[in-house]
């Protein structure tokens, strides 16, 4: 199949996300999303990578198979770092669609993303949406999907066919992250990037507050309830999610009081979480709550009823006063001279959770 000059073959092109020393969880829905896609159909699913040389490993390109990979493309150069400019990698993938452009593009919508990629597809006419909550392929093989409108207070749905390319960029939290088959493999490609030189130079990444961080892109959340007394306790959370570049999250209860606002509160009347850490405070584990943060990879719980059920889904459980333990671990995260050897071995446990 041909455009514009463009030969389109028949595969999911999925950009990879690891911005976050793993793969971004939106990175793994993705994946989910391209290979029911692609077996409907009998599309290849391939992975595109931008990274420093070293950063995407072996064993990092395996998990991407176990998710449905089954070619991972990994571009290198020096310029790519934890976060990816588009001015540094949309050469790039231009140059990757002049040789082999797919039939479907998806990535994550996130600014910086939807930026870089709608620059790169621009020469070739691809149709290109963002903001998507899903996508599917419809009895006639067209693409089909639901877009959010106006700061997600209404949705419409889009329908694309002809020969164009199609570009998706969907949102994270939503597809939900399914169970890998370790059995599976798929070859690594490593390529030299070359990067343009741009009138663009990165000074300094600014890391959002713990109160505006979005619960559902968060890798780590830190929640608390009802046991954390009040919102002088918030604001101690507060300051532990900053030292641990988290999200606050909050019981329903916490929010009823007023300790703080809706948009923090996690369970089946608030937000769905996936984190790779959930840390709970002071939280009974009713169950609406458990609803929202079950699929958390690891969970840690702290609070002075043993018989709390959150204890139920934590894979370690703390018997304890948890604005206590929340006080404790500000103080051994915070850096000072006294307390950097302390600190240096808690913040390296967190960081491999």
């Amino acid at each position: 199949m041909s455009f514009d000059g463009a030969i389109v073959e028949p595969t999911v092109l999925v950009l990879a996300d690891k911005s976050a020393g793993d793969w971004s969880t939106v990175t793994l829905e993705l994946l989910g999303d391209a290979e029911l896609l692609a077996n409907k159909v009998g599309w290849t699913v391939k992975v595109m990578v931008f990274a420093a040389p070293g950063a995407v490993r072996d064993e990092d390109a395996r998990k991407l198979a176990a998710h449905g990979a089954k070619e991972v493309h990994v571009w290198e150069h020096e310029k790519f770092g934890p976060v990816l400019v588009p001015a540094q990698y949309t050469h790039t993938l231009r140059s990757y669609l002049d040789e082999s452009m797919p039939r479907l593009i998806l990535c994550p919508s996130t600014p910086l993303w939807v930026e870089g990629v709608a620059a790169a597809v621009a020469p070739y006419g691809a149709l290109v949406a963002s903001d998507c909550v899903s996508v599917k392929l419809n009895v006639r093989s067209d693409l089909e999907l639901v877009r959010n409108y106006w700061n997600q207070k209404t949705h419409a749905t889009w329908t694309f066919s002809g020969q164009r390319p199609w570009v998706v960029c969907l949102h994270p939290g939503v597809a939900g992250v399914g169970r890998p088959n370790p059995a599976l493999s798929a070859p690594v490609e490593r390529h030299q990037a070359i990067v343009l030189e741009e009138n663009v130079e990165t000074l300094e990444w600014f890391p959002p507050h713990p109160s505006r961080l979005d619960l559902v892109e968060a890798e780590r959340v830190v929640a608390g309830g009802r046991g954390i007394g009040g919102p002088e306790g918030f604001a101690e959370l507060t300051q532990l999610a900053e030292l641990l570049h988290a999200a606050v999250g909050a019981s329903r209860v916490a929010v009823d009081l007023g300790w703080i606002p809706y948009s923090r509160q996690v369970g089946q009347t608030g937000k769905t979480v996936r984190p790779r850490l959930y840390m709970a405070f002071g939280i009974s584990g009713a169950s609406q709550h458990l609803d929202g943060m079950r699929d958390a990879e690891t969970v840690v719980a702290v609070n002075l009823d043993k018989e709390a059920a959150i204890f139920s889904v934590a894979e370690l459980g703390l018997v304890g006063d948890a604005r206590a333990v929340i006080e404790e671990l500000v103080r051994l995260l915070k850096p000072s001279e006294r307390a950097e050897g302390a600190r240096a071995g808690a913040a390296a446990a967190l960081s491999n959770v």
